[in-house]
């Protein structure tokens, strides 16, 4: 069983993780969901925009300023303070500006992003959206 490693201290952790580098298309901050912007390039993913902007490919995992190198989870579990407000087996929402919510949307676009695991994590297992209105 893989073990928790550290990303940065006091940031992210990640066990068994998909993760991928790419660059920043605008500033983006560690725990925002986000999309192809371009190829080798993310921004802010949000539910209510375009479909390009919902079809969210994962959560940055530190911050990045405009044309910074980001670390992308596409799938796996992350542990982090970020997460306690959820209670465990909530399912997880994209919001607005690349946020995530335990409250389901009813306009824009639907995408589960993930699930509350508990302790602070979350796994991370993205669904494709589905349009509301």
């Amino acid at each position: 069983m893989a073990q928790a490693i550290q990303v940065v201290p006091g940031v992210a952790t990640k066990a068994a993780a998909l993760v991928v580098d790419r660059v920043a298309s605008e500033d983006i901050l560690r725990g925002d969901f986000v999309s192809s912007t371009s190829v080798g390039h993310v921004g802010l993913s949000t539910q209510d925009g375009t479909l390009e902007e919902a079809l969210v490919l994962g959560m940055a995992l530190n911050d990045a300023l405009t044309l910074a190198d980001v670390e992308v989870e596409i799938l796996g579990v992350i542990s982090d303070p970020l997460f306690s407000p959820f209670s465990p087996q909530e399912i997880l929402f994209l919001d607005t500006d690349g946020a995530v919510t335990n409250t389901r949307p009813t306009t824009g676009k639907l995408v589960i992003v993930g699930r509350a695991l508990g302790d602070d994590e979350i796994l991370i297992d993205i669904q494709p959206p589905v349009t509301l209105s």
